[in-house]
């Protein structure tokens, strides 16, 4: 991303316009098993859909009647079960724990485990979208401000490749606040990652024109399900950081999903 400070998005002042066309950008949510946090997503996006909005669902293989739900909400669905779901081999596992200096280290890898490509997931339902211009949110995520008609003319003014946003995150008891850049145009940013992916400008080399949209238009909250399984998480880092050795994004990412793990002292710098 262009390490230039971004410049934040003006309010808009005056009377409110009727709308007469529906928004020029979709949203897209990546999803497996959220039926029980999907309609507190669609309730929070409601604005949007009876602006005529699209909601793009790609779901990577719910047992939980995910994509029934969503279709009934009148979303378009596309089911992917297998495209990015791979599993770990065993040389995977020897290359990882290699690399990292963590073999014998319990808990941690083992052959077959989940690996899913979250980034090759989020281009692929950017790719479905009606629209260039995408917001990617999460199974769950709820959207606390969003300003439909706001975003629609920034979309419009065609003077950003990214939109951050504000988002508060709450991970067990704790909220952590964070600017994502969820909201991009697909011909000109790509997601790349597995675990946790990143948008970088396409072509490579190329500077992302960046703006920030103020918390009273765009602000999300997600709420992280501590029920479900995160071991996809580290190998996927792992993977990523193999592959870029030298970038301090996957670098400070292992870390911190060692840390989490109790495996201090094998994290990396």
């Amino acid at each position: 991303l262009s390490q230039d400070r971004p410049a934040q998005l003006a309010h808009r002042g005056g009377a409110r316009r009727s709308r007469r066309y529906a928004p020029r950008f979709s949203v897209a949510a990546v999803l497996r098993n959220e039926s029980h946090r999907l309609p507190r997503l669609l309730a929070s996006l409601a604005p949007f859909r009876e602006a005529g909005g699209e909601i793009m669902i790609l779901d990577t293989g719910s047992d939980d009647g995910t994509p029934r739900l969503a279709a009934e909400a009148g979303c378009r669905v596309e089911v992917e079960p297998v495209r990015f779901n791979g599993r770990l081999t065993a040389k995977d596992v020897a290359r990882i724990e290699r690399a990292f200096g963590l073999t014998g280290v319990p808990g941690l890898l083992e052959r077959g485990q989940r690996v899913f490509d979250l980034g090759g997931a989020r281009n692929h339902a950017a790719s479905l979208a009606k629209h260039h211009f995408v917001l990617q949110v999460d199974g769950s995520d709820v959207l606390e401000a969003f300003d439909v008609e706001f975003l629609d003319a920034a979309v419009r003014a065609c003077g950003h490749d990214v939109l951050k946003f504000e988002t508060r995150r709450l991970h067990g008891e704790r909220w952590f606040a964070e600017h994502r850049d969820y909201f991009a145009d697909r011909r000109a940013a790509r997601w790349y990652g597995r675990a946790h992916c990143f948008v970088k400008p396409m072509p490579a080399g190329t500077a992302l024109r960046i703006s920030v949209i103020p918390p009273d238009r765009l602000r999300v909250t997600h709420h992280t399900d501590g029920t479900k399984t995160r071991d996809h998480q580290f190998a996927g880092v792992a993977l990523d950081l193999l592959a870029s050795p030298e970038a301090p994004d996957r670098r400070f990412l292992l870390g911190r999903e060692l840390a989490m793990r109790g495996a201090y002292r094998p994290a990396p710098a």
